[in-house]
């Protein structure tokens, strides 16, 4: 340990820290450590240490616990009954406060919180009734780390118990995702196409972000549903969805390197615009206008010439023409994104 570390060290052992406990004051015996309240609103004092004495303590402390002499043991021992943990435990308390440098005047404070934050991961990390047994596993793991002052390696093992935890979350969702979408064929199959399209949209918007492939293949059958209506009697019920189609399939474009999925999502958007027209929903078109010209830019990136970009170009240019006179008469700003506009 750094010179800085020991000095810190030897200032919380010696007690030059304490001062009215904010429940009572507890003092302690020669060689005795006493604690007054509960750990966390408490200061430790320590007495019958000579001062020239606590850096070798906490030198050999620190290092190797063997070096100690006999009242400097029982000196350790008497700290780690008063806070409740194990030497191994107390030997990391120490190495942290060193290298946090942590201010004379709250030593002690730092070291009851440590304390406290230990015990409480320790308490919390213990394997419970309804742990399936990779979980369990880990947590036993961190706890045994936890118990051996080794806290970089409990650390890694909650990293490992997050991990899993966040798939089996992912799982769930993908699971509910696929329960809507039964419930959509089930409508299907009761020849009840407006509500298999709720559903099998519903089972899209459980669909986990990163999972992009599998809501589009939710989206396709709620298109598919809306298409077995006759399309004037949902013009714009069906427009919404080629919308949300096209969005599905630029994301899954961004990801691959060729242009056949931005192809598909210009092809989705432009199928939209065929029934949202700017007289029938001004605000879905300019929308959906947005959603055309960003795939048109992207598709414009991997494609030679300049053809893709100037139809952008007329795009955004259209969206303004239409939105301006609307912003002028209602006086509000809009804000325009990548997967739509909104106005405030």
């Amino acid at each position: 340990m750094s010179r800085l570390g020991i000095t810190l060290c030897s200032l919380v052992l010696a007690g030059l820290v304490a001062g009215e406990c904010r429940a009572q004051e507890v003092r302690a015996g020669a060689g005795g450590v006493a604690v007054g309240g509960s750990i966390s609103d408490s200061q430790i004092n320590i007495t019958g240490i000579p001062v020239e004495k606590l850096p070798s303590i906490i030198e050999a402390a620190t290092k190797d616990w063997r070096l100690l002499n006999e009242q400097q043991k029982q000196t350790i021992n008497n700290l780690q009954n008063s806070l409740g943990v194990n030497e191994d435990a107390l030997k990391s308390f120490f190495q942290t406060i060193g290298e946090n440098e942590v201010p004379t005047e709250q030593l002690g404070k730092k070291l009851l919180e440590i304390a406290g934050h230990y015990k409480e991961v320790l308490a919390q990390v213990k394997p419970g009734p309804d742990d399936g047994p990779k979980t369990a596993e880990i947590k036993r793991a961190a706890e045994q780390a936890l118990k051996a002052g080794q806290f970089a390696r409990a650390d890694e093992l909650l990293d490992q118990l997050q991990k899993l935890q966040d798939a089996a979350l992912e799982m769930g969702q993908l699971e509910r995702a696929s329960t809507s979408a039964q419930r959509g064929r089930l409508a299907m199959t009761l020849l009840q196409y407006r509500q298999a399209a709720i559903y099998f949209a519903e089972a899209g918007a459980h669909v986990p972000s990163g999972r992009s492939d599998i809501r589009l293949g939710y989206l396709d059958q709620e298109a598919g549903a809306l298409t077995m209506l006759p399309r004037e009697r949902a013009p714009l019920a069906w427009a919404t969805v080629q919308n949300s189609l096209g969005n599905a399939l630029a994301t899954l474009g961004a990801r691959d390197k060729g242009t056949a999925r931005l192809q598909e999502a210009v092809a989705a958007y432009r199928a939209a615009l065929s029934e949202c027209t700017r007289e029938r929903a001004p605000l879905q078109w300019a929308s959906t206008q947005l959603n055309l010209a960003a795939a048109l830019v992207r598709l414009g990136e991997r494609e030679v010439g300049t053809a893709r970009l100037q139809e952008a170009v007329a795009a955004y240019r259209s969206v303004l023409e239409a939105v301006a006179p609307i912003m002028r008469r209602s006086k509000k700003t809009c804000t325009i994104g990548s997967r739509g506009l909104s106005g405030q």
